[in-house]
Formats: structure tokens, C-alpha cells, sequence
């Protein structure tokens, strides 16, 4: 009677789970091939060729991106640069864009981007020259004589390859390398007005310039 008693309160305890290590339902590339928001934190050096007389150098930037992945192919991203000119010519370039992104291959893009790119710097020129004077705001027709300072934007157009090394399913890292080009209408403030109108004198140049430049990024998503 007490063993039978025995077995049926046995029989009413369920038995504990066996507990087994579950399976990776996704790796970190699929994740990161999956849609989704993306962003990216990253350094360039640049080297800046002015043409025609315009000033150049090398430039250290800090590159901000963000954007989405919309499908196996296609992505869009803004991008938002600051950098530093040392030297002489010392001053800072900024630009923004929008770049749609392909991708070529796993972890190989090609984005392609057109956006507002600006300086603000110091040439040492001094123009116009000792003694002369501007009565109305000019627009200098070549880049002779360059501007004593440029503060200035203009249309920016920019291609960028980039590789890409997954660390995790939200982290990830790599090289780019990228060529822009800048046209920028630079202004000079020489500090008088015109009396007849009150509206400040500037001096006006359109620069040109290209550059190249090597970069990293870290991406989270």
C-alpha cells in the first residue's frame, strides 16, 4: 500500500527540464547584411590640391556618417566632415553630402555623393595691395591674387570605396579611400560699407580644389 502510494506521488511530479545551449539563430555578417540604421564614426587625411594658385595642403578630418541599409544592394547615407589645415595656411574645411551607397561585394562599397563644402582660413595675401582702395564689394575674375582669408561654401562632389571587417553583430570596422572635388565662392570681409547702400564691402574668389584621402571607420548598428 505505501510503496503503490509511493508511485503515484512520483508519477505526479514533473520531471525538471533538461536544459541544452542554444543554437546561433544568426551570425554577425548576416546581421550586418540584413536593413537597418547604421552609424559611423571615423578619422581622413586628406591631401588638398588647389588649382590654379588656390591653397592646399594636407587636412586632418573627423568623418561622421549615418544612414540605412535598404537592401542587399542599396544604402544611403549622410556624411558630415570637420578637419583641421595645419601650417601656414592654417584654417578648417567642413563639408556635408548625401551619398548613396552599392555594394559591390561582401564588405566592398561604392558610394557616390554630392552635397556643400567650405573653408574657413588665412592665406597671408594681402589683396587688394597697400594703398589701394575698394569702394563697392568686387568679385575677382582669377585666382592670381589670392584673398587675404576665405570664408566661404560651395558645391561638393565625392566618391568613396570602402572595405569593411565585421567584428560583432553590432560592431564593425575598416579602410576607405575617397576623391572629392570643391568649388567654393570665398569672401573677404575688408571691414568698411558703402555709403551710398550701408551693406558691408567684401572681396569675392571662386576656388577650386581636389583631394584624396585615406580613412578608418568604426560602424555600430
Amino acid at each position: 500500500m505505501i510503496t503503490a502510494l509511493a508511485l503515484l506521488v512520483l508519477a505526479a511530479v514533473p520531471p525538471e527540464p533538461e536544459f541544452e545551449a542554444s543554437l546561433e539563430t544568426e551570425t554577425p555578417e548576416e546581421g550586418w547584411a540584413r536593413s537597418g540604421f547604421r552609424l559611423g564614426l571615423g578619422y581622413e587625411y586628406e591631401g588638398l590640391i588647389g588649382v590654379d594658385n588656390a591653397p592646399g595642403g594636407s587636412v586632418h578630418s573627423v568623418l561622421l556618417r549615418a544612414g540605412a541599409k535598404i537592401d542587399d544592394v542599396w544604402s544611403l547615407f549622410g556624411s558630415l566632415r570637420y578637419g583641421v589645415i595645419p601650417g601656414e595656411r592654417a584654417g578648417l574645411r567642413f563639408g556635408g553630402a548625401i551619398e548613396p551607397t552599392f555594394q559591390l561585394v561582401d564588405g566592398l562599397t561604392l558610394s557616390l555623393g554630392v552635397g556643400v563644402g567650405g573653408f574657413i582660413l588665412t592665406t597671408g595675401a594681402a589683396t587688394p595691395e597697400p594703398g589701394a582702395t575698394t569702394p563697392a564689394s568686387v568679385t575677382l575674375t582669377d585666382t592670381t591674387r589670392l584673398l587675404g582669408s576665405c570664408s566661404g561654401a560651395g558645391v561638393l562632389a565625392i566618391a568613396r570605396v570602402e572595405y569593411l571587417f565585421v567584428l560583432s553583430g553590432v560592431l564593425s570596422m575598416g579602410p576607405h579611400v575617397s576623391a572629392d572635388g570643391q568649388w567654393t565662392r570665398c569672401v573677404e570681409a575688408l571691414g568698411r560699407t558703402d555709403p551710398d547702400t550701408g551693406e558691408a564691402i567684401e572681396l569675392r574668389q571662386f576656388w577650386e580644389h581636389h583631394a584624396l584621402s585615406l580613412g578608418w571607420t568604426f560602424w555600430w548598428r
